[in-house]
C-alpha cells in the first residue's frame, strides 16, 4: 500500500513526539539513515521519539536486550529541518513511521514500523531479556520463571519512564 507524508510544524514537534511515543510504544521498529538500516532489522521495540528544543535535537530510542540497558538512543538528529508523519494512504490511523530531515551533513532518518502487534513484540522482548538474565547468572537451569518475572519488571519500569 502507498504511504503519504504529512509535515509537522516545528512549534508542534514536542507535542507530536509525546503523542507519537504514547500511540506507538512497543511496536517493532527499524531505523534507517538514507537507505541503510542502521539499527533494528528485523525490528526492535520502539520506546520513544523526543524533541529537546534547547539542544534542538530529536532522538529515537529503541529497546535493547541487555538487562542493564534496556533503552538505547539509536539516532539523534541535531538541528533538524523538518519532521514528517508517515501513514498508509487511505487508511486513517495507520501509522507507518516518521521521517526526520536533518541539517547539512547528516543523512535522512526514517523510523518505520512493522505490522506486528505490540503484545507480540513485548512477549518476544521479554523472552530475549529473560534469556540474557539466564546467561548472566551462569546458565543455571530451574529459575526460568524468576528470569521471566524479572524481565517483565525491567520492561515495565523502562516503559513507564517514557510514558511519564
Amino acid at each position: 500500500m502507498a504511504c503519504k507524508k504529512r509535515r509537522i510544524l516545528k512549534g508542534d514537534w514536542a507535542e507530536f513526539c509525546r503523542s507519537f511515543t504514547s500511540a506507538n510504544i512497543m511496536r517493532r521498529a527499524t531505523v534507517f539513515q538514507g537507505n541503510d538500516a542502521i539499527i533494528g532489522e528485523p525490528g526492535l521495540p520502539f520506546l520513544s521519539l523526543s524533541y529537546d528544543p534547547e539542544a534542538s535535537t530529536i532522538a529515537v530510542v529503541l529497546g535493547d536486550n541487555a538487562p542493564d540497558r534496556l533503552a538505547r538512543e539509536v539516532a539523534a538528529v541535531k538541528k533538524p529541518r523538518a519532521v514528517y508523519f508517515i501513514e498508509e494512504e487511505g487508511a486513517e490511523g495507520s501509522t507507518r513511521g516518521v521521517q526526520i530531515q536533518p541539517g547539512p551533513g547528516q543523512g535522512m532518518i526514517r523510523l518505520l514500523f512493522d505490522d506486528e502487534a505490540p503484545d507480540a513484540v513485548r512477549n518476544q522482548w521479554t523472552a530475549d531479556i529473560a534469556y540474557s538474565i539466564y546467561l548472566a547468572r551462569g546458565g543455571v537451569h530451574g529459575e526460568d520463571q524468576g528470569d521471566w518475572f524479572q524481565a517483565e519488571a525491567l520492561i515495565a519500569d523502562t516503559i513507564a519512564r517514557f510514558l511519564s
